[in-house]
């Protein structure tokens, strides 16, 4: 694993990986607005990413980060993927691949 990846923190890996799709041409959400008590049920993913009628919610961690309660409750109702700066290569096809 690239050691500049491994030590970055969830706020720049999230921000890498953003910056990949957007270059990519997908769509891209993320949503805090849970912070003025306007959002919906805590735990949310991290980003939602949509292009061509493909979509993934992703949940953004460091190698330690852990999910919480409230992210494992989401993770039973959707198809969360967790994305870790060891899975960078995957998340690198991911975004480059086209999609129908």
């Amino acid at each position: 694993m690239n050691p500049l990846i491994a030590s970055l923190s969830e706020a720049d890996f999230q921000q890498m990986i953003v910056d990949r799709a957007r270059a990519q041409g997908w769509l891209v959400h993320h949503d805090r607005r849970q912070d003025l008590g306007i959002g919906g049920d805590p735990g949310f993913p991290d980003l939602v990413l949509a292009r061509n009628k493909a979509v993934h919610f992703v949940e953004v961690k460091t190698e330690q980060g852990r999910m919480t309660q409230e992210q494992n409750r989401w993770r039973g109702h959707l198809t969360v993927e967790i994305w870790r700066p060891s899975t960078w290569p995957t998340i690198q096809q991911i975004l480059d691949k086209e999609t129908p």
